[in-house]
């Protein structure tokens, strides 16, 4: 039971500091949040531009196989 008791003691400890911590950086969390927002955004935009390309080099790559293939 004493077990018991102190794992639920620790774990509303544990949540008291996580809200407090939240609490004292809540005013700028919407700015950080809109930062972090943008900067994912930013980031997939590079994945998905690279990854654009490198299926249209793909592409290329399969029409030249196919069509020498085809005409030969």
């Amino acid at each position: 039971m004493s077990c018991m008791f102190l794992f639920l003691f620790s774990s509303l400890f544990h949540a008291h500091d996580i809200f407090s911590s939240y609490q004292m950086f809540e005013v700028n969390m919407d700015e950080y949040l809109d930062e972090e927002v943008e900067s994912v955004k930013l980031s997939f935009q590079v994945i998905c531009r690279d990854w654009a390309a490198k299926v249209t080099v793909s592409k290329i790559s399969l029409l030249v196989v196919l069509s020498k293939n085809y005409l030969s």
